[in-house]
């Protein structure tokens, strides 16, 4: 209902917003909360700020424009400004970008209010996003005279709920050259403004060149590289004679850390030179640059607040940054935290039939609800208790701590003093594992729990340096850079005892390349995979990828021939697919191996003693078990109690007692 009425009111970005905003103030009223409007310096439109909640630092901001792109010319099947569901999908112009975002923030105002929060949810509607966040702009300078001081800013752009931490930075331009027209015979006295103009060209051209071939291959963005643009050009009047005037547009898309105004500078420099040759032949002739709009860019932030948000809320631990650009950059530019997380494909936004899938609302949904409910009992992470021996691990050749795959399952905690080896080590948390089988769910228990049975053909180490695993190397082709190609382990077998080879890394990538895999953004840019002999894969990516390297530690490798043997080729929700025997049953590499699962109940692993990489990882403890105990108190008592010996997601109340409690560690973080 909220987003029907959002996606009646058009709000094109050369009309007006303040209905739309005016219904939003009027909503929010009453319910008894207070908004404020920020207009345009022309009065025609607004922006709109609301906080729910106690009026105190360290709130989180929900982000969202309420203009949209015009539908002049495209061909709709249904009214754009009338919401039409079909099929599972809502129909109409904004429903996608960004109206659902906004929707579900003002329809979850109620819940909210009555929630005790103890930090503050602010809501944030702007005007203009779509002609350069001019809105944002305005909006942001308020509250900062103001002297609000969130501590995480999430632009709700569609994303697919995906935790996008960096987009590329938008400097658009109108270059106008003046020449003097004279007789082509006589070039030598007149001043060609298409030719000077192709002078500003080459140096775009030139520019770009020079960042492609300093470019990072860890950079994540396709190009990894900051690009330059011209996309419109006219001028002249004739073949004969000199151009008198010619003007282009033209954009530089700047990757976080590269400074826009850097590129303008530069630009500025360069007509500069050519505007002086000119006036020595005509002094009339010039070179004018018009700043048409600019967007900051959004780059991923060292302990970021606001990603550590919003992986907690939606499980997901992907690295994700997008090729279209927000509000995400200024926000960041404030000092405050941000990130893009929000509803929605962002191939539909701007398309004729613009849509929000149903399924896509409620994740939002959903999300924003988990928000409310974090923010009203705050939580640290873990909690651990000490054994009476300590017992030292080695994680490849590094310091002394927890070894790399229990690290993983312990989502980073840094040391567990654990009882004697050889004993069972029980970790428990508030839920449990989805499933068993590795390529459906990328949430947070089941990829913590798996990472323990499945490895993938790299991982990243302390430092954050991707390593191999089931890989031994890998390499772009030179010949042809959209092609990686792997050499794999040959002293690898999976927990059954089958030998490990390049028929499962095929297998295991095609299945995570399914629709309804989780994993199958992490291969979005794979065309292909196909093997060259029992050791070595080639992936062929569309177009050079250099950020493809870094998805593979995502995606785990199962044994071809154990899930061919048991009903498991097809990944659960298939049409084809009538059983799945991985969802309740694993075969990995991993130096752990599953023995029973109990779902919401216990899952039981035992030491992997033929693992191939135990000369890495001292694999102390013989049983592994995961409990999920939903119940807040019954997992402090069993803590206490000595019934485990590691504990997630801590009542905040009992922080002090446990704080105090001889013989336990508590490590706590964002």
């Amino acid at each position: 209902e909220m987003l029907a009425k959002l996606v009646s009111f058009n709000t094109e970005s050369q009309r007006s917003n303040l209905e739309l905003i005016h219904f939003c103030r009027d909503h929010l009223t009453s319910l008894g909360v207070e908004s404020r409007l920020v207009p345009s310096p022309d009065g025609q439109k607004a922006n709109l700020f609301a906080t729910v909640g106690p009026p105190r630092d360290g709130g989180i901001v929900l982000s969202g424009h309420t203009d949209v792109v015009p539908v002049a010319g495209q061909n709709w099947t249904s009214d754009p400004w009338t919401l039409t569901e079909r099929d599972g999908r809502l129909y109409g112009r904004g429903a996608c970008d960004m109206k659902g975002f906004d929707a579900i923030a003002l329809a979850l105002v109620p819940e909210m209010l009555a929630a005790p929060l103890k930090r503050p949810i602010h809501l944030a509607l702007s005007y203009d996003e779509e002609v350069g966040c001019r809105g944002a702009r305005v909006l942001i300078a308020a509250l900062r005279d103001e002297g609000l001081k969130p501590s995480a800013v999430i632009v709700g752009e569609p994303s697919m709920m995906k935790v996008v931490t960096g987009h590329k930075g938008v400097l658009r331009m109108r270059t106008t050259v003046r020449g003097y027209a004279v007789h082509s015979s006589r070039v030598d006295i007149g001043v060609p403004a298409v030719m000077i103009a192709g002078e500003l060209v080459h140096w775009h051209t030139a520019t770009m060149a020079e960042n492609k071939a300093r470019a990072s291959a860890d950079n994540l963005f396709e190009p990894p590289y900051s690009t330059l643009h011209v996309g419109e050009i006219e001028g002249g009047s004739a073949v004969n004679i000199t151009a008198e005037r010619c003007s282009f547009a033209h954009e530089v898309r700047g990757i976080p850390g590269e400074q826009l105004d850097d590129y303008l500078a530069r630009y500025r420099a360069r007509a500069a030179e050519l505007e002086a040759e000119m006036q020595a032949i005509a002094p009339q002739s010039g070179i004018t640059i018009e700043v048409t709009s600019e967007t900051a860019a959004m780059g991923p932030e060292a302990d970021g607040a606001a990603e550590a948000l919003c992986r907690r809320l939606t499980g997901d631990n992907g690295r994700h940054v997008v090729a279209y650009g927000t509000e995400g950059g200024l926000f960041q530019q404030a000092g405050w935290s941000t990130v893009v997380c929000g509803p929605g494909d962002i191939a539909q936004a701007h398309q004729p039939d613009e849509f929000l899938a149903v399924e896509q609302l409620e994740a939002g949904t959903r999300f924003v609800r988990s928000l409310s409910a974090e923010l009203s009992r705050g939580r640290p992470r873990a909690a651990a208790q000490e054994g009476r021996r300590p017992v030292t691990w080695t994680a490849r050749g590094e310091d002394k701590g927890m070894p790399r795959r229990l690290a993983a399952l312990l989502l980073g905690l840094l040391l567990v003093l654990l009882p004697a080896a050889a004993e069972a080590f029980v970790w428990a948390r508030s839920s449990d594992a989805l499933t068993l089988d590795p390529h459906v769910a990328n949430e947070g228990p089941t990829v913590a729990l798996l990472q323990n049975i499945y490895e993938a053909l790299t991982e990243r180490d302390r430092a954050g340096r991707l390593q191999p695993l089931l890989a031994v190397s890998w390499r772009m082709l030179l010949e042809d850079p959209a092609v990686w190609e792997f050499k794999l382990r040959d002293d690898v077998f999976f927990q059954d005892g089958s030998r490990f080879s390049a028929d499962d890394v095929v297998f295991s990538y095609r299945r995570a390349m399914a629709p309804n895999s989780g994993f199958r953004d992490y291969l979005a840019s794979v065309v292909s995979i196909e093997k060259l002999d029992d050791l070595t894969i080639r992936i062929r990516t569309r177009g050079p990828s250099p950020g493809f390297i870094d998805n593979t530690q995502a995606i785990a490798i199962m044994s071809k021939a154990w899930a061919e043997r048991n009903g498991a080729v097809l990944i659960p929700g298939d049409a084809a697919s009538e059983a799945n025997f991985a969802h309740e049953h694993a075969n990995g590499t991993g130096p752990f191996a599953l023995v029973s699962r109990q779902p919401q109940v216990m899952t039981e692993l035992r030491r992997n003693e033929n693992y191939w990489n135990r000369r890495h990882v001292a694999l102390g403890i013989g049983t592994l078990i995961y409990r999920p105990i939903p119940q807040p108190g019954a997992r402090v008592a069993a803590l206490l109690s000595g019934a485990i010996d590691f504990l997630q997601d801590v009542p905040i109340q009992d922080l002090p007692r446990l704080r105090a409690q001889p013989g336990l560690t508590v490590t706590s973080g964002v």
